[in-house]
């Protein structure tokens, strides 16, 4: 019997070194005024995320909700303190995405096997 080398799969490593590029999240609250459509966004949480292009599984996500720029964002599990939410919007304070003025979330992903990080979708209809 021959020795044939094994495999194991590892995810990729993401550390907190990874986490550089600020995002806030806004939810939608009810204004003062008497008008049904004075609705302002509200900054609910501030925290650093680490943002690439969208992944094949992503992309079927993305183009299930008719959107036509993505991106995929991780941030750490706050175990409570904050729980993203898709009525919830995003800006991230980064230069590459200076021209969009805020993201909508399209899918969360929690991690139950390690409780370290939240993969969020999102997306903008231009």
């Amino acid at each position: 019997m021959t020795n044939r080398p094994t495999f194991e799969y590892s995810p990729p490593q993401v550390s907190a070194g990874n986490l550089r590029i600020p995002i806030h999240f806004f939810s939608q609250s009810v204004g003062d005024s008497p008008e049904p459509t004075d609705i302002k966004p509200k900054e609910v949480f501030y925290c650093l995320c680490d943002a690439y292009a969208p992944s094949n599984k992503d992309k079927v996500v993305l183009d299930g909700h008719d959107v036509d720029l993505g991106v995929t964002v991780i941030i750490r599990d706050t175990k409570g303190e904050f729980v993203p939410t898709n009525k919830m919007t995003a800006k991230i304070d980064d230069v590459r995405y200076q021209d969009v003025p805020e993201w909508q979330i399209e899918e969360i992903r929690h991690d139950f096997e390690h409780n370290r990080f939240v993969t969020l979708v999102l997306g903008v209809k231009q």
